[in-house]
């Protein structure tokens, strides 16, 4: 029920009963029952062509951080930068209008639709940005079918002529890079031998009642995964003859995600929290029966994240995993995260993201901005008046089960106006702002995989993140 005030929800009475028991009568001065009607298939392809939408103008179009590189800019210089359609997909007015259709149909057409509606997006842009490519203004513009946005490098020319378009509501730049959420941590062989975190989530207990996270397909969107590691090789998404290293690249486009992190193995220790079998000795994974696909991606762009993404949706993941994210992410960061995970939403995928670790340097930011993004997107559960996304944030708590003193702290806040378009993200000012993060998990001295062999410990919400993701895998394999 909406409230004007969300503060007030306590009532607390005095009864005395005279006589007999206490009874609850309700007397409701009406009764409504939803009938959700079955959407046949062919019913519902017809949205792939005439898909609900919305409109995502922005006054200035371009973005106030590009509007300052604009300025230092010189006339020849190519910045980073994402053109968002003034009309794009509406996920959740998609999610709704697929209601009564089986849920693989949902997702194949929501899917399907922001596809079409991207290409109706570039068809609309291409004479613009083949004249810009002409004049040398406009480099690789790539089409980015999750966000329905494009990517190009553009020239100060090219993003003014851009703002002036018809077809364009929004240009913002993507010009920082995402990061990981851990720090080294001082564990004994004998600690790390322990592996803690299993028992602590009581993980061994699904494994004992044949729960391993069998059957889940697990997208570890990450700085790669070492996949020869002997506690991974066995987890790994078998791709083919198409794509033998068990995944994507978006770093370096091509097939071969192997950890690119050569001093931390960031993606291998993650990948080991959630699937590693212990085959050469240490259990250290919460779902050792789930499968990974890995996705390289961090650190890198929102473009870069976005293809990973694609990739992971294009071949049937059941949840994403993400251990990085952006501190002190500009609006256009913000923004764009939000709508990837709405869109995740509507097709059902959870995103589990880490909270961060304050400014990672062991301080915070003052709240309600130490949330990282996507973990600042709102969950996908009630919340009165405000929106809802697939992104579930995950904090780190210590064996004590206190909250670690790194973990990134909530509430976050949304209140980025937009009186233009129908994207309007104010619906959780400041204060009280968005409760976050979502949940907890252990995230200190936590044993995972390094490198191609052997283990370390590290600590961070990095560690806490994959965790859930492990729980996750569980809870999605004992019921489907």
């Amino acid at each position: 029920v909406a409230e004007t005030d969300e503060t007030d929800n306590t009532l607390t009475a005095v009864l005395t009963w005279v006589d007999g028991d206490p009874v609850l009568r309700l007397q409701p001065a009406s009764l409504t029952h939803t009938v959700t009607l079955v959407t046949t298939k062919s019913q519902a392809l017809k949205l792939v062509d005439e898909p609900r939408r919305r409109r995502e103008v922005h006054l200035p179009v371009i973005e106030a951080e590009l509007a300052e590189a604009l300025v230092a800019a010189g006339p020849h210089d190519l910045l980073r930068v994402m053109i968002t359609p003034a009309e794009r997909l509406d996920p959740g007015a998609m999610a709704a209008a697929l209601r009564g259709a089986a849920r693989s149909t949902r997702r194949q057409v929501i899917l399907e639709a922001a596809r079409s509606q991207t290409e109706r997006f570039r068809t609309d842009l291409q004479p613009t940005l083949d004249q810009l490519a002409g004049a040398g203004d406009s480099l690789g513009a790539r089409s980015l079918w999750l966000t329905g946005q494009i990517s190009a490098r553009l020239t100060p020319a090219a993003i003014e002529e851009l703002a002036r378009h018809p077809a364009v509501g929004h240009l913002w730049l993507d010009e920082t890079r995402s990061e990981t959420f851990a720090v080294t941590a001082s564990a004994t062989e004998l600690e790390k031998a322990a592996a803690w975190h299993i028992a602590a989530i009581k993980a061994d207990s699904a494994w004992a009642a044949g729960i391993t996270g069998q059957g889940v397909l697990v997208g570890h969107v990450d700085t790669g995964i070492a996949y020869d590691h002997p506690d991974l090789a066995g987890r790994m998404w078998d791709g083919g003859a198409a794509w033998p290293h068990h995944g994507y690249d978006s770093l370096a486009e091509d097939d071969n995600p192997y950890d690119g992190d050569t001093d931390f193995h960031h993606g291998t220790h993650t990948a080991g929290l959630i699937a590693g079998d212990g085959a050469s000795g240490t259990a250290t994974g919460a779902a050792p029966g789930a499968t990974l696909r890995a996705l390289r991606a961090v650190p890198g762009y929102v473009e870069d994240m976005t293809e990973a993404l694609q990739f992971g949706l294009d071949h049937g993941v059941d949840l994403f995993n993400m251990s990085g994210g952006w501190t002190q992410p500009s609006d256009g960061v913000r923004v764009a995260n939000r709508y990837t995970a709405e869109l995740l939403l509507a097709v059902e995928v959870p995103w589990i993201c880490a909270a961060g670790n304050g400014d990672n340097y062991g301080g915070h930011y003052p709240v309600p901005t130490d949330l990282a993004s996507p973990g600042d997107s709102p969950g996908p559960w009630y919340a009165p008046n405000g929106g809802h996304t697939a992104a579930y944030t995950v904090g780190a708590v210590t064996a004590t089960l206190a909250v670690w003193e790194g973990s990134s702290i909530g509430p976050t806040a949304w209140n980025l106006e937009n009186t233009q378009g129908e994207t309007d993200y104010h619906d959780y000012p400041y204060a009280p702002g968005l409760i976050k993060p979502d949940i907890a998990a252990p995230g200190v001295n936590i044993t995972s995989c390094a490198g191609s062999s052997g283990y370390v410990a590290y600590s961070g919400t990095s560690m806490a993140c994959p965790l859930i993701t492990g729980a996750f895998s569980l809870l999605w394999s004992a019921a489907p």
